[in-house]
C-alpha cells in the first residue's frame, strides 16, 4: 500500500447535507477497498484563482490516506461523476505528513506557535572573507559601451 493525499474543491452552493454525504462517500470508497484514512481536514471556503463552472469560491478539504492504486482510480471516477466537485488532485506521498506540519487553516487561525519551532538563521560566516573581493571575470553592465 502507498500513501496518498487528495485535495478536493467542492461547489460552495451545495447544501451542507450534500457536503457531508460527499465526505462519507469518500471515506467509504477508501475503507471498502482496504484503505486507511490518516487525516481529514476541512480548509473551508476560499476564493479560487480563476472561475471554475462559473464559481469564484470553493470549499476545500484534504484527505490523507493509505491504500492500493485501485482505490485512487475509484476515487478519481467518483470525483468525475460528481457535479459538486469543481477540482481535485491526488498525489502519492512517500510517507504520511508529520504531525507537526502546519495546515493553511491553522496558519490563518494563528494556532501555529513560532516559539515551539524556531527557524535557524543561515550561517553566512564564510561570506565575510570574500565579500569585497572581485576577480577579472566580473563584468559590470555600466562599463559596457554601446556601439550603435
Amino acid at each position: 500500500m502507498a500513501f496518498y493525499e487528495t485535495v478536493v474543491v467542492v461547489d460552495p452552493l451545495a447544501s451542507e447535507d450534500a457536503f457531508e454525504k460527499h465526505m462519507d462517500r469518500v471515506k467509504e470508497q477508501i475503507e471498502s477497498r482496504g484503505g486507511r484514512i490518516l487525516k481529514i481536514e476541512e480548509w473551508g471556503k476560499r476564493k479560487l484563482a480563476y472561475s471554475i463552472k462559473h464559481r469564484r469560491d470553493g470549499i476545500y478539504f484534504l484527505v490523507e490516506f493509505e491504500a492500493q492504486g485501485e482505490t485512487v482510480a475509484a476515487l478519481d471516477q467518483y470525483y468525475r461523476m460528481q457535479e459538486s466537485v469543481l477540482r481535485y488532485l491526488t498525489i502519492v506521498r512517500e510517507a504520511p505528513s508529520p504531525e507537526g506540519m502546519i495546515s493553511p487553516v491553522a496558519m490563518e487561525q494563528g494556532q501555529a506557535e513560532a516559539a515551539e519551532h524556531p527557524v535557524a538563521e543561515p550561517d553566512d560566516s564564510h561570506r565575510d572573507e570574500h565579500e569585497n573581493e572581485l576577480d577579472d571575470s566580473d563584468v559590470r553592465a555600466d562599463n559596457v559601451e554601446d556601439d550603435t
